[in-house]
This record gives structure tokens, sequence and C-alpha cells, in this order.
């Protein structure tokens, strides 16, 4: 028995793998091109960099991938089991007294690893992609309106201390190459000519900088001012826009989905606990939705109507966002955490045994 039992396991750990990679690919293309659309909108309002783009498009992916492959997975589950179902395969195999218990321990070997693999993005992956969005939101509000330069626009930066103007730019990614520069300084009293500029910002560090080639640098030319005045050529003049390490705060306040296990389990504060009992229940609601899959999956193969793939998404969903909205509650105390995730978890509980004991044509 066990060695049918192990030929049962290979022949469904490789129907299941290969349907998990599907839907996963499917469900990754959505979002992903969701998230595409959603940044790209972003970037006028929030001024993202070019260059941030794709990197913040990443991490928005990785923070969501606990739910993605949860329920790829999940429908996995229920698409292969469902089709050996109808194929009658596996009628053959409840005849034989094998029922969705001996099922779902057969599946374990297979569901331990998605579960594992889990519990890893959801405690260490998703935080740490939810600390590196909210510092490409930080730096993107921290920078100023002047690093985006209009062509042929008096603009004013600095408290109108600052004024800028070019006849022509030419963009490449983030860079601004331009033709025939003015840059008047108040503070400095000086204004600056040149042919050819080019904004250029590094991509590590953040840092803005505006190069000047070919021109002129004019100090002390107002009237009203009693010092000489003077005029100094130049080949190259680098002028340093913007630094965000002199503006970016770097104690920043952490919020309790950025941080790190190490850091959630240093106290023991409502949100710290809030935000850890959450994390360990992604994985476990794997657990329960792989045998609620199992349970979806059993159908009658005269049956022409076949709801199990849309049972098992819509189940899906629905706990995800309970657990997403006690994520985001006022608890007002550890034991309303506890009795909150219990309820919710204790749900589909329920909703297992229902279904279990309604299949065994037992009363309850």
């Amino acid at each position: 028995m066990r060695r049918n039992n192990q030929k049962i396991y290979i022949y469904l750990r490789n129907q299941i793998t290969w349907a998990t990679l599907f839907f996963f690919l499917v469900l990754s293309l959505i979002i992903f091109g969701n998230q595409f659309y959603l940044v790209l909108n972003q970037s006028i309002s929030k001024g993202y960099l070019g260059s941030e783009l794709f990197p913040l498009i990443f991490f928005k992916y990785a923070r969501d991938t606990p739910f993605l492959f949860s329920l790829s997975f999940s429908m996995a589950l229920i698409y292969t089991l469902n089709k050996l179902y109808k194929k009658s395969e596996l009628i053959v195999l409840f005849n034989a007294g094998i029922g969705d218990l001996q099922i779902f321990k057969i599946l374990f070997p297979i569901i331990f690893p998605a579960i594992i693999f889990v519990s890893f993005f959801s405690i260490y992956m998703s935080p740490e992609a939810v600390n590196k969005i909210n510092t490409f939101k930080n730096y993107a509000e921290l920078r100023p309106d002047f690093i985006f330069f209009k062509e042929r626009s008096f603009q004013s930066f600095n408290d109108n201390d600052l004024t800028f103007y070019t006849s022509k730019i030419k963009s490449k990614d983030d860079d601004q190459l331009m033709s025939n520069v003015f840059l008047h300084s108040k503070k400095d009293n000086r204004i600056i000519l040149s042919k050819t500029g080019k904004k250029f910002i590094d991509e590590k560090t953040g840092v803005v900088y505006l190069s000047l080639f070919d021109g002129n640098i004019y100090k002390n030319i107002d009237y009203k001012i009693d010092k000489d005045a003077s005029a100094t050529s130049f080949r190259k003049f680098n002028f340093l826009l913007f630094d965000p390490s002199e503006n970016y705060v770097k104690e920043i306040h952490l919020s309790y989905k950025e941080k790190s296990l190490k850091e959630l389990l240093k106290s023991f504060d409502l949100g710290n606990v809030l935000e850890l009992i959450y994390r360990f229940s992604i994985p476990f609601s794997l657990l329960l939705m792989s045998f609620l899959s199992v349970q979806f999956s059993k159908i009658n193969p005269r049956n022409k109507r076949n709801f199990a793939l849309g049972y098992g998404l819509i189940t899906y969903i629905i706990y995800y966002n309970l657990l997403m909205y006690l994520r985001e509650s006022e608890p007002k105390d550890v034991l309303d955490i506890v009795i909150s995730f219990i309820s919710t978890h204790s749900i589909l509980f329920f909703l297992i045994f229902i279904i279990y004991f309604l299949r065994k044509k037992i009363i309850i």
C-alpha cells in the first residue's frame, strides 16, 4: 500500500507542480501589469525617476508574492484533483477507501515545501520589500521639483532664490541634456551662462548634479551692491542641486509592516504582536486552504456544472481579505488580537468540517 501511495504521490506531484507554475505565471502577469500601470501613473504625481520605476514594481510584486503563490497553489490543487475526478481516476481510489484525509496525507510532502516557501516570503521578504517601497516614496517626497527641468520656461526654486532657464532639453533616461543655460542665484548674487548643460542623477546615492560647459560666471553685477563686479569663464562647472542624505532622516520610524522578525520580537506591544500573528497566519492559511482545496476538487463526473475553481477562488480571497482587515484593525489588547485571528481561522475550520461530514453523510 505504501508503494502504491508513493506512485500516486509522484504522479500528483508532477501534475500539481506544473499547474502551480501555470497559475503563478498567469497571476504574476496580471499583478505585474497592474502594478506597472499604477506606478507609471504615480510617477507623474509623486515624482518617481525613470530608473526607480522597475525596482519599485519589483518590490511591490515581491510584497504580494505570498498571496500570489498561496492562491496559485490552492488553484493548482483544485484543478489537478478535479481533472482526475472528471476522468474517474480518483473515483477508483475513493471507492478503494482513500478519502480526502488520505489524499491530503499523500500530498503533504509537496504541501509542506509550499508552506515553507510562503513562510519565508511572509516573515522575511515581504517586510523587506515594504521597507524598500517606503524608502522610494520617502525619497520621492523629499525630492524637489527643480530636478525636473522644462525648456523655454523660467523656473524658480529654493524659495525663489534660484532661477533657471534653458532653450532646449533632450532627455536621456533620468538625465537631461540642455542648450543655452541661464542660472541666477540671488543669495550668491551671480549669473551663470553656458552653451550646454547636463543634469546627472547618481542612481546609487540619489545625488543630483547640474554640469555646465563652456560658459561664464558673472558676480556682483547688481548696481545696488557695493562690490566689484567680476566675470569668470569656465569649461566645466558642477553645481550640486540635491543631496538626499542632507534631507533624509536616517532614523526614520519603521512601520510594523517594515520591521524584521528580530525587531518585532524586541518588544511585545500591540502593533508588534498583531504583525507577528498576521505573518504566521499567511502560511497557516495555506495549510487550511490546501485541505479545503482537496474537498472542493471532489465532484461527480456526471455533473455538467463544475464550480470547483470558483469556490476555491472566492473562499481564498474572502479568507485573505479577512486577515488583511485584522492586520489593519486597532485591537484593545493582546487577547483581542488572538481571539480575532482564531475566530477567522475557525471559520475555515468550520467550513472544512461541514464539507467533510456532509460528504460522509453524517448529520451534524
